[in-house]
């Protein structure tokens, strides 16, 4: 069963690091910025790596946003055996997950011998 219950989130996952808010700031637009470094950087045609990069991008810009504009995340999807989320949260994990089963399960490039 799933329960909506507001929270102000003012930490990081599982609340930690409350009332840290300018470093996750930083944080957030650090992985902000490498994460779209590594869109940038590759092939527009690898779908298998810019999806799940566009899915942990949006969820980290959206989590920013929240802690620039109101110093908390709002997270409301309750589990009752899981702290508190949302779907940012969600998008971000989904993405990380893709992106580990691609570096984990992708055959190996062979280079080119010359």
């Amino acid at each position: 069963m799933i329960y909506f219950t507001y929270i102000e989130n003012k930490g990081a996952a599982f609340g930690l690091f409350q009332g840290q808010n300018l470093a996750l700031i930083i944080v957030g637009i650090a992985v902000a910025l490498i994460v779209f470094y590594f869109h940038v950087k590759m092939s527009k045609k690898n779908v298998q790596l810019q999806i799940p990069l566009a899915f942990v991008f949006g969820g980290t810009l959206s989590n920013l946003f929240d802690r620039i504009f109101r110093s908390y995340v709002i997270d409301f999807i309750d589990l009752r055996i899981w702290p508190v989320f949302n779907i940012s949260d969600v998008m971000i994990n989904i993405g990380v997950i893709l992106l580990l089963y691609r570096i984990i399960f992708s055959p190996r490039e062979k280079s080119e011998e010359r």
